[in-house]
């Protein structure tokens, strides 16, 4: 029978010890590296988008809050000239562009109403074109918006939201959302 010397049994001991930890330290890293390779990635506002609303409903024939002809023909002009009003301006705003579309409508409708097919085809149709220009305006600065967001062009993609906000205002759609936390993250990334 043999006696070890004292620190050969430490020595062993240690040396698994040593082992063990080292084993351990890379279980722990690997499932570090396992944890964070396989997160979702967090998406932001800034990282995604809502598709282009639609900014009106198409034109139907509503009512007009008068029933005698001639009455309602005198509010249908009335309507109308606000509209050309608010329709001229819209260059210049974006939201008299926007308001001048429901004052085609209310026009067409008394039109109709006052018997006078003619000019209510007309105001339709003008409806119908401002309409069509506001929202590709619309759809224009949301690509705008798009592209300088992926590009992280912020000042750009903050100019874009103000003008998309013009056009959205009053709206609770995922859309309006969507603008309003891009202005918040913009204003962040920004600072």
């Amino acid at each position: 029978l043999q006696v070890l010397p004292p620190e050969q049994p430490m020595n062993k001991s240690r040396s698994m010890l040593k082992t063990a930890r080292q084993l351990a330290m890379l279980a722990a890293v690997s499932l570090g590296y396992y944890l964070v390779l396989h997160q979702e990635p967090i998406v932001t506002a800034l990282d995604r988008s809502e598709p282009t609303p639609e900014l009106f409903e198409a034109p139907r024939a509503g009512e007009c809050r008068y029933r005698d002809p001639a009455t309602a023909r005198a509010y249908a002009r009335e309507q109308l000239l606000a509209a050309e009003v608010k329709q001229e301006r819209f260059p210049y705003s974006t939201r008299d562009g926007m308001l001048a579309v429901p004052l085609y409508d209310s026009a067409y409708a008394c039109f109709a109403t006052g018997g006078d097919e003619p000019e209510a085809r007309r105001v339709r149709a003008t409806r119908e074109r401002l309409a069509r220009m506001l929202q590709e305006d619309l759809r224009a600065h949301q690509l705008r918006l798009e592209w300088s967001l992926e590009r992280r062009r912020f000042t750009v993609a903050a100019q874009e939201v103000v003008a998309i906000r013009q056009y959205v205002q009053g709206r609770t759609d995922p859309h309006a959302h969507w603008i309003s936390a891009v202005s918040h993250a913009l204003r962040a990334a920004m600072n």
